[in-house]
C-alpha cells in the first residue's frame, strides 16, 4: 500500500511538472507511469494462470511443539514476483475412522466451498508469505501450535501475488484442502524392558528372529548334531538327504507381555490435561516399541460396556490406534479385575496404569504424577522398567 501511494504521488508530480513547464521529458515519464499499471497487471495475470500450488500439513510436531503448514508454489512464468501471500484456515473436524485412516495415508478427498464437515472447536489462521523468481519453485512455511489430538482440516482458498515492484496484487483462486490426523507429541524417555519381559513365554503370532524357543511352527536355524541334543529336534528328512544328522532349532513366540491401561474419561478432562494424557500414552507406547516390547493398549468402551484393546507390535499398529480411538467414549473401571474376566487365560508381565488424574502406576507401584505444563521434562526424567 505504501509503495502504491508513493507511485501515485510520483506519477502525479511528473504530470504536474509536465503541464506547468510544458516539459516533453516529464510528459513521457507521466505517460509511462500511466501505462505501467496495465502492463504489470497483464504480467500478474499471466503469472497467476501459470502458477501451481500444493498444500502440505505435517501430522507430527516439530521439536518446539509446533506443527508445520506449507504451501508449495511453482512459478512457471518468466516473471519475478516480489511477494506471494496466502492465508491457511485450520479447523478441527469429526470424521469416521476410515476418513482418519485415509487422511493419514494422504488419500483423503478435498472439500471445497468453505464448509467443514462436523466442525467443532477453535479456528486457527496461519499467514504465509514469500517471494518467487522466474520459473522458481518456492515453499511458503507457517506454523501452528496448541493443536489437539484428532482430525484437522486446513484450507487455502486464495493467494495474492505481487508484481516485481510490489505495487499491484492479483488474487488467484487456489481451493486447496488437506485433512490430516494430528498425532500427540512424543518425548524422549527412559524405558527398559527386563529379561523377564523379553523371555516370558506367551502365545503370539510373531516369533523372535534371534531367541531360541519351543515353537514347532517356526524353525530358527539348522545346524549339525551335537552330543546332548534331543532326538525330537533332529530334522529327519533333511538328515536323510545329507546323510548326516541335522538339528532344527525352534524359535520363541513373542506375545504382548506388557499391558497399558488407559483409565480415563477424556471427555471430562480439560484441554491441557487431555493433551498431556495422550502425549504420555504416545511417549510410553513408542518407548516400548523402541525396546522391541510388544504391548496392548486397553481402554473401557462406555457404549459397549466392555474393555477394548489394540495390540501394538509395530508403528503402523500405533497409527491404527490413533485413527480409531476417537470413535469410542472412554470410561473408567476396575481394569485389573475386568481384564481378567474379559480375556481369560491371558497373562502379562507388566501392567501399566495411566489414569485421568495423570498418575502413572507400574505393577501397582506409583511412579509419577504428570503436570501438563512440564510433562516433557517429567517424561525425560522418567525411568520405567517393565
Amino acid at each position: 500500500m505504501k509503495n502504491k501511494f508513493f507511485y501515485l504521488l510520483a506519477a502525479a508530480g511528473a504530470g504536474y511538472v509536465a503541464i506547468i513547464y510544458n516539459s516533453k521529458g516529464f510528459l513521457t515519464l507521466f505517460g509511462a507511469a500511466v501505462l505501467l499499471p496495465p502492463f504489470l497487471l497483464c504480467i500478474l495475470w499471466y503469472a497467476g494462470t501459470h502458477m501451481e500450488c500444493g498444500l502440505l500439513f505435517s501430522p507430527y510436531p516439530e521439536k518446539d511443539g509446533r506443527y508445520q503448514i506449507s504451501l508449495l508454489v511453482n512459478n512457471n512464468s518468466p516473471f519475478y514476483l516480489a511477494e506471494i501471500r496466502a492465508k491457511i484456515v485450520m479447523k478441527p473436524v469429526k470424521e469416521s475412522a476410515d476418513s482418519r485412516k485415509r487422511a493419514v495415508l494422504g488419500t483423503g478427498k478435498a472439500c471445497f466451498g468453505g464448509r467443514f464437515p462436523g466442525y467443532r472447536g477453535k479456528v486457527f489462521k496461519v499467514k504465509l508469505s514469500g517471494r518467487a523468481g522466474a520459473g522458481e519453485n518456492v515453499k511458503l512455511v507457517g506454523t501452528a501450535e496448541n493443536l489437539d489430538f484428532g482430525m484437522w482440516q486446513a484450507e487455502c482458498r486464495f493467494l495474492t501475488c505481487y508484481d516485481c515492484l510490489g505495487l499491484f496484487g492479483w488474487k488467484k483462486k487456489v481451493n486447496q484442502t488437506k485433512q490430516v490426523m494430528i498425532f500427540p507429541a512424543c518425548y524422549e524417555t527412559n524405558i527398559q524392558a527386563g529379561i523377564r519381559t523379553r523371555l516370558f513365554l506367551s502365545d503370539g503370532e510373531i516369533c523372535h528372529p534371534q531367541t531360541k524357543g519351543d515353537d514347532p511352527a517356526e524353525i530358527l536355524t539348522l545346524r549339525g548334531y551335537q552330543k546332548g541334543d534331543r532326538l525330537n529336534r533332529i530334522h529327519w528328512k533333511l538328515s536323510a538327504r545329507t546323510e548326516e544328522l541335522i538339528v532344527a532349532e525352534m524359535s520363541m513366540p513373542v506375545g504382548c507381555n506388557v499391558t497399558l491401561f488407559l483409565d480415563a474419561c477424556t471427555d471430562d478432562m480439560t484441554q491441557e490435561a487431555r493433551r498431556a494424557y495422550w502425549e504420555a500414552v504416545n511417549t510410553v507406547s513408542q518407548g516400548l516399541l523402541a525396546q522391541e516390547c510388544f504391548h496392548y493398549l486397553v481402554w473401557y468402551d462406555e457404549k459397549e460396556q466392555r474393555l477394548q484393546r489394540r495390540a501394538v507390535r509395530e508403528f503402523q499398529d500405533l497409527t491404527d490406534f490413533w485413527c480409531g480411538i476417537l470413535r469410542y467414549r472412554m470410561g473408567r473401571c476396575s481394569f485389573f479385575k475386568e481384564y481378567g474376566q474379559a480375556f481369560r487365560g491371558e497373562s502379562y508381565v507388566t501392567g501399566i496404569l495411566w489414569n485421568q488424574e495423570l498418575e502413572l502406576h507400574c505393577n501397582g507401584k506409583f511412579l509419577m504424577k504428570g503436570e501438563p505444563e512440564r510433562l516433557k521434562e517429567q517424561m525425560q526424567e522418567l525411568e520405567l522398567l517393565v
